[in-house]
């Protein structure tokens, strides 16, 4: 991408244009407060800056839209911004077209269709800016970060004063979170970031959640399948005590599954006879009074023990 042209339009529909050849070396003179620096801040704002850093002066009392026209290979991209608003020092508003055969567009024809980011995202991807993330290391607070347009114009521009700092190095280093948002996206431009990084990150996260998701319905299977087992032998105990089977135990799922459909398909039993019933009945009589007789035995144990061991620790005193 490289710079053709910057604009300014005042509200009467004059443009003023400051032309450049692309592929050289393109040296502005002036004199002094001539607004030489403003083409900088001009440049920053039509790449997707929402505060334009400006001073007050002739620039921001006469602006009403500031503009760029920038090669893309074969193609141009005309960039357009209008100047904040009276007691507003930033705006997201912004106006992009792309063409073959651009050139300065004039006061009528401007008008708003974008926003920063949009505009960001457009012009980066046409100069190959792809889908990046950079994810902090583990533990910090900072929030990820995606490279776009507006850190590698930070990488193209130095300002006078920049130039002649030997501890600055970038565009607006020394401002707060410029220089950590360098150091987290320069690896991309450089190509040490892989730049399907994110579309990896982003499958690495689905495949890590299916993953949960199939260890989560591993283990209620695994639970299921515990619970089917002890289900499995109740049942076969239940269908030996109605003499529906011939064992109650069996060593193996596949056995026990076996001999409950044997059990299914065998023939019902006939009803018990009035003998069967009776003796069923006398039977239950003679466990319920085995049990109070059990259960007497038991609480008269009891006494006994405690009466054996009061008179273990009795102690003759004369």
């Amino acid at each position: 991408m490289q710079l053709l042209a910057l604009a300014v339009y005042n509200r009467d529909g004059d443009v003023r244009i400051v032309p450049f050849t692309p592929g050289r070396l393109n040296v502005i003179t002036g004199q002094s407060r001539s607004g030489k620096s403003a083409l900088l801040d001009i440049f920053e704002y039509c790449m997707g800056r929402d505060r334009i850093m400006m001073p007050i002066g002739p620039i921001t009392a006469t602006v009403t839209w500031y503009a760029a026209l920038l090669q893309i290979g074969g193609s141009r991209a005309f960039v357009a911004r209008p100047a904040p608003r009276e007691k507003r020092a930033s705006t997201q508003q912004a106006m992009v077209e792309f063409g073959a055969d651009l050139e300065i567009l004039p006061l009528e024809r401007l008008a708003v269709n974008s926003d920063t980011d949009a505009l960001r995202a457009q012009l980066g991807a046409r100069i190959g800016i792809m889908e990046n993330l950079h994810q902090p290391e583990p533990g910090s607070l900072r929030l990820p970060l995606e490279a776009h347009l507006g850190h590698a114009t930070l990488l193209c521009l130095q300002n006078q004063d920049e130039i002649a700092k030997r501890t600055t190095l970038f565009h607006r280093q020394g401002e707060s979170g410029i220089e950590q948002a360098l150091k987290d996206t320069i690896p991309y431009f450089l190509g040490a970031a892989p730049r399907d990084q994110a579309l990896k990150r982003a499958q690495l996260r689905d495949a890590q959640r299916l993953l949960a998701r199939l260890q989560a319905s591993l283990a209620a299977a695994e639970t299921a399948a515990r619970e089917v087992e002890a289900e499995l032998q109740a049942l076969l105990a239940e269908a030996h005590a109605v003499g529906l089977t011939e064992t109650a135990v069996a060593d193996t799922r596949d056995q026990a599954v076996a001999a409950l459909t044997q059990a299914l398909d065998a023939p019902a039993p006939p009803p018990p006879t009035r003998e069967v019933q009776d003796r069923r009945r006398e039977l239950e009589t003679q466990r319920r009074q085995l049990r109070e007789d059990l259960r007497a035995a038991g609480e008269e144990r009891a006494l006994l023990l405690d009466q054996s061991e009061a008179e273990q620790a009795y102690v003759r005193a004369d």
